[in-house]
């Protein structure tokens, strides 16, 4: 009796808790996704959505890192009211979110204006859908630079598949939302990304194996990001695809054979008997990231480098498309000094480090070192350039504690959910 008595007054100081904590104070994913259905019917979310649809491009997309519950003075108003000509992002689960969110407002509301709004977004997924199947970070497209793309980093095509996914099995906070016609188009849509996927799985040397960061729209080779995203096997967003894909109900042959080569990749390719330690300040606030040796942990390379034939293909690629781009200036003890984009990744390529991690700085401060291979996460000694000058090429402090370079993220899938996963769908008896 007593700990029932005990369980009672803990559930409901709990809900106490939850109750009282302001909106405000919570990060956008969380009050867009992960609140209870009666406050998508209160008063609070009804003002919440104000917001969002007062950011809604005219093309039916939103910009990305916006913490749209925030409340909005009138010169901020008015200010949001004048770039709604400006492009829409998928990027950092941009759009996607808010129709999520407007999805559980018109579930819980019934409000026209938010299903409209939905709607309007769903129609910019659509005729934003490359040809080959993926999406790019911005719509429309900037018609240059790594932002046309066929992107998987930081989830961005996968966060467009799950809410079509979602609109095609009709999960609750869609049933009642579209009509039948443009539940099959998000089911077209979904099959064509899905396909897409499929056929941007990196085949190296005869072999499946995982995915890029970001794919070329039209060869759906693998392709340079931003100056320290190089071509490669991408870990975090691979695992992020993988994850996706163990998800699907009743997959294919094809995504069975795509998973298991895939975690049979992870597998080969782990760096074993090191960890990676958080260096924080008296404040809390990280400050560093440190590799160090540890026995029995296991890392994965945010990006690991082609070898063979994939590596000459595609970085003599690279380095071609970097010798478009002008040299550069970089001053140093009252002198300028020149430096060359593809000159910098040619003399620092190195070969013998395929299927080993990759290490680039994309630093304001340092400029001199974009698209640089690097092979070492922790400090090293600076190196003597052309021009004599001593270059500290070392990652630092501040790059590693801004970047996750190195991570566990297979652990769980190989351990956990890959196991589950093959039972499931009979690979295991």
């Amino acid at each position: 009796m007593k700990i029932n008595v005990l369980l009672t007054i803990g559930v409901l100081f709990s809900s106490t808790v939850l109750a009282q904590v302001d909106v405000q104070d919570l990060k956008w994913s969380a009050v867009a996704t992960r609140q209870t259905d009666s406050w998508y019917a209160s008063e609070e979310a009804a003002n919440v959505a104000e917001n969002v649809l007062l950011y809604q491009r005219d093309n039916g997309g939103w910009m990305k890192n916006i913490q749209m519950h925030k409340t909005l003075t009138e010169s901020e108003k008015i200010t949001v009211e004048s770039e709604k000509k400006g492009e829409s992002c998928f990027d950092n689960g941009a759009t996607t979110m808010e129709m999520r969110f407007l999805a559980k407002m018109y579930r819980n509301t019934q409000n026209e204006k938010y299903k409209e709004a939905f709607i309007k977004a769903l129609n910019l997924v659509f005729v934003s859908q490359r040809e080959a199947g993926a999406w790019s970070q911005y719509y429309p497209l900037r018609g240059h630079g790594y932002w046309d793309y066929l992107t998987f980093n930081d989830n961005l095509t996968v966060n467009v598949l799950r809410l079509l996914y979602d609109i095609a099995n009709q999960s609750k906070d869609f049933v009642g939302l579209l009509d039948e016609a443009t539940i099959s188009r998000a089911k077209e849509a979904f099959d064509k990304g899905l396909q897409c996927i499929l056929d941007c799985q990196i085949v190296d040397n005869g072999v499946k194996t995982i995915w890029c960061a970001q794919h070329d729209p039209e060869t759906l080779e693998p392709v340079m990001g931003r100056p320290h995203e190089f071509p490669s096997f991408s870990g975090g967003e691979s695992c992020d695809v993988l994850r996706f894909l163990m998800s699907l109900d009743k997959p294919s042959d094809a995504v069975k054979e795509a998973v298991v080569a895939g975690v049979e990749w992870f597998k080969a390719h782990s760096i074993k008997g090191y960890r990676l330690v958080e260096v924080k300040d008296d404040n809390g606030k990280l400050i560093d990231r440190v590799l160090e040796e540890h026995e029995g942990s296991e890392l994965w390379a945010r990006f690991t480098q082609f070898g063979g034939e994939l590596a000459e293909r595609v970085y003599r690629k690279q380095i071609e498309t970097l010798s478009a781009n002008k040299d550069k200036t970089y001053h140093y003890k009252g002198k300028d000094y020149m430096y060359n984009d593809a000159e910098n990744a040619k003399m620092s390529y190195d070969p013998k480090y395929a299927y080993k991690p990759i290490y680039g700085i994309n630093d304001g401060s340092r400029p001199f070192l974009r698209y640089r291979f690097l092979y070492n996460h922790n400090d090293t000694e600076p190196v003597i350039d052309k021009n004599g000058v001593s270059l500290n090429t070392s990652l630092a402090a501040d790059n590693r504690s801004r970047y996750n370079y190195l991570g566990d993220w297979a652990k769980v899938i190989i351990e956990r959910v890959y196991p589950k996963w093959r039972l499931v769908n009979g690979l295991d008896r």
